[in-house]
């Protein structure tokens, strides 16, 4: 690997996801020889963002990178656009996401013998100059197990006044 590391972080016990400014890697400490591997390469829409977070499902099969930027599209919306990209290892596709915050969970639903995937993301958008805020919260199941199961898909408008404060 011959590229600056521009975030890293700890996506297992024993694994390091490293993110270069063109691609995803994995390097695993219980094989000191072995070099990273490249998981995937990163999208155009994260190019010149600043990575923020990555996050990985437990069996490594979803993973998710997320970036900021300045918003130049729309600035008097808002300043900082999120960006980001979930990346299916299965399929070895990836899609674009606007959003600031994601992660993985897994839902036990009653009769199923095996968990379900769930991704649940936040996006944040401009209602007003500066008078309030909403975020959108989205939540999609990514992998199922049982054919007759209708996709799970639930969004969440919350709702920012100016006179509340988030944290």
């Amino acid at each position: 690997m011959n590229e600056d590391i521009a975030f890293w972080k700890w996506v297992s016990d024993s694994t390091i996801g490293m993110v270069t400014d063109t691609a995803v890697y994995h390097w695993s400490i219980a094989d000191q020889t072995s070099p990273p591997q490249k998981v995937f390469d990163r999208h155009p829409t994260l190019q010149g963002s600043q990575i923020i977070n990555y996050r990985v499902t437990p069996d490594e099969k979803w993973l998710v990178l997320i970036g900021i930027s300045s918003n130049t599209t729309n600035p008097s919306a808002f300043k900082v656009k999120g960006s980001m990209q979930l990346y299916s290892r299965d399929r070895g596709v990836s899609q674009a996401i606007e959003g600031h915050a994601a992660a993985f969970a897994e839902l036990k639903l009653d009769g199923h013998q095996k968990p379900t995937k769930l991704f649940t993301f936040a996006v944040r958008t401009a209602t007003g100059a500066k008078v309030c805020v909403s975020f959108t919260l989205l939540v999609f199941m990514i992998a199922h197990y049982v054919v007759s199961s209708k996709l799970l898909k639930l969004i969440i408008k919350l709702l920012i006044l100016p006179s509340q404060s988030v944290l």
